[in-house]
């Protein structure tokens, strides 16, 4: 099987000095990168925790407690669980933001060294390529592009980002703090 890497290559002329500097800012560019992706998941393990902690914490006072927490104690742990969600997604979207502009400016590199394909081909395997958009690569493109889909023929086919995964637990989270909070108001649990 011909290796994804030895594609009809044009071998643009681009000078040492430039190819060199582009090299490193694709390399720092794409460690960054990788350090905000996990660094985002770490934090959201850890706040999503925490949050979690919390509803434990209140559930295991009150039942120590023989029901005598006072609802004010929920209403404050959960506001400040809430609190702290918030202010993790506001800054987990700001560094998807950055991890776009990398990911932007790498693909930049690529297509200005023409030899490389890295984050191109991520792409093409997370949103395959339709014959109209196929058309308007060149040819080296077109001939990476067919390597990549025989190699790697059954690329799970899903759109959901990390972004809208953790939108949708975080969203899940406040809304059980607010539940809690709501049955403990009314005496409900």
């Amino acid at each position: 099987m011909e290796s994804l890497s030895n594609g009809k290559s044009q071998n643009k002329q681009i000078p040492s000095d430039e190819r060199k500097t582009l090299e490193v800012e694709y390399q720092v560019a794409m460690q960054i990168f990788l350090a905000s992706f996990t660094q985002s998941w770490q934090t959201f393990a850890a706040v999503s925790t925490l949050a979690l902690a919390g509803l434990a914490f209140i559930g295991q006072m009150k039942a120590s407690a023989g029901g005598k927490v006072t609802w004010p104690a929920t209403v404050a742990v959960g506001l400040a669980m809430i609190t702290v969600l918030i202010v993790w997604t506001a800054l987990a979207r700001r560094w998807w933001a950055y991890m776009g502009i990398y990911v932007h400016r790498m693909k930049e590199i690529e297509a200005r060294l023409g030899e490389m394909y890295l984050v191109r081909e991520m792409q093409w395997l997370r949103r395959p390529l339709s014959d109209s958009d196929l058309s308007k690569l060149s040819d080296d493109e077109q001939h990476q592009y067919r390597l990549l889909v025989n190699a790697v023929p059954k690329f799970p086919q899903y759109q959901w980002r990390q972004e809208v995964l953790t939108s949708i637990m975080i969203t899940a989270l406040i809304l059980i703090w607010i539940l809690f909070m709501v049955a403990d108001v009314f005496a409900l649990i």
